[in-house]
């Protein structure tokens, strides 16, 4: 359930962009205690920082969830029970490129706000079925996304 609660977290962060909850500087002390989201495709969003190796510590100051984000892929070879988030981009996502084997304490999760024919992979029910997470447009992903905003019912029945 932490899992689950982090990942929509950084999915709030990601979608709307909400910098003023990330905080870039030194890692707390207790780093080893956090969960770590390892985006796997590079340079996606504004808490992940240029550099590969750099661990960012993501935090929220009204929720005080926090998390460590990284794209250092060199993590998945550690042999440490600590869970791991990886984090595709359904854009990006290429089946070639995905760590395998995924070890136990790995959970994939799949941000996609486009629509799966821009990759048909994405159609695939059983290649939607790798991830423990997704977050798609579809009502049944873990954390829907909704392609439009409207202000107001009023805005979608007016002339």
């Amino acid at each position: 359930m932490k899992a689950f609660s982090l990942f929509m977290f950084v999915l709030a962060i990601s979608q709307k962009s909400v910098r003023s909850c990330l905080t870039k500087a030194q890692p707390s002390k207790d780093v080893k205690k956090l969960p770590v989201i390892l985006w796997w495709q590079p340079n996606m969003f504004p808490h992940v920082s240029k550099s590969e190796k750099e661990m960012v510590e993501v935090s929220c100051p009204n929720s005080g969830v926090k998390c460590m984000a990284t794209q250092n892929r060199t993590l998945l070879q550690q042999e440490a029970n600590d869970l791991l988030t990886i984090m595709h981009y359904g854009t990006d996502f290429r089946a070639y490129e995905v760590p395998l084997p995924r070890k136990a304490n790995h959970l994939w999760a799949l941000l996609h706000e486009e629509s799966p024919q821009n990759n048909f992979l994405l159609c695939n029910k059983d290649a939607l079925q790798l991830f423990n997470f997704s977050s798609t447009f579809k009502r049944n992903s873990d954390f829907p996304l909704t392609t439009q905003h409207f202000p107001s019912l009023e805005y979608l029945t007016s002339r």
